[in-house]
């Protein structure tokens, strides 16, 4: 499926992250945003799973979440409030979690494209794979649905043209935690693929073929990056880029 580059192309980098804390991962997508809205790095998607995390989004409540505190960081989930879209969701073990730094300029259709063509990867991937018959919710009912119940969570934000956060589908889930909220705000049941399908599914083969529909969904060829590469690039970038910003070109540097 994915096509040969031809002069119009640029090439999308895909990294597979691994069991990555919330903090961390938060962390490390602000920076490539950062460096991608300088063009100094390419489009990026990360690949990878967070342990156990319930996130509240611009419209989250924390009446949507039923149990205290104290018992989520008993049994060692944490709570944090992020600048995505949405209410509230979980992120755990088994979930893919996919999370674009794509710059949005020049694409035509912005921000509500550019999720359609990554829900239509994913659909077209569950439909011909495993048989399923997946489609996206409208109105509040956002991200990939199946009978009445949500595979997938869609919720991003855009920063100064550069998209972030993104995607979170069910693959091996523990569905438990999702009985602790009120999943996006919508009273409505949560599935997951191993659920539907009674079969286990392959997490690593999941991540590479849907890294291959993302691409060819976005119209650009893709090369994986290993975790470390990426990680010590955009440190050393961002080092760089903060340099240039103290002592931007034309500057005086000479003291009195």
């Amino acid at each position: 499926m994915c096509h040969m580059k031809n002069q119009e192309e640029s090439t999308l980098r895909i990294c597979r992250l691994g069991r990555v804390a919330y903090d961390e991962a938060l962390d490390l997508q602000l920076q490539l945003v950062e460096l991608r809205q300088q063009d100094l790095i390419q489009d990026t998607i990360l690949l990878l799973e967070h342990p156990p995390v319930i996130t509240l989004g611009t419209r989250g409540k924390m009446e949507h979440i039923y149990r205290e505190p104290r018992q989520l960081a008993a049994d060692g989930v944490t709570i944090h409030k992020v600048g995505r879209g949405g209410d509230v969701t979980y992120h755990g073990p088994g979930q893919l979690v996919v999370y674009p730094i794509v710059k949005l300029y020049n694409r035509p259709g912005g921000i509500r494209e550019f999720i359609e063509t990554l829900e239509q990867a994913v659909i077209s991937w569950l439909a011909e794979q495993y048989g399923l018959k997946p489609y996206t919710g409208h109105g509040k009912l956002t991200g990939i649905w199946i009978d009445d119940a949500k595979i997938m969570a869609v919720g991003l934000a855009v920063k100064q043209g550069v998209t972030m956060h993104g995607l979170a589908l069910n693959l091996l889930t523990d569905l438990t935690p999702f009985s602790w909220i009120n999943p996006c705000g919508l009273m409505k049941p949560v599935t997951s693929l191993h659920l539907l399908t009674q079969r286990q599914v392959d997490f690593r083969q999941a991540q590479d073929e849907l890294a291959i529909r993302f691409a060819d969904g976005l119209g650009e060829v893709f090369e994986w990056i290993e975790r470390a590469d990426l990680v010590d690039q955009a440190a050393s970038l961002r080092r760089q880029l903060l340099s240039q910003k103290a002592h931007p070109a034309g500057s005086d540097q000479r003291g009195e």
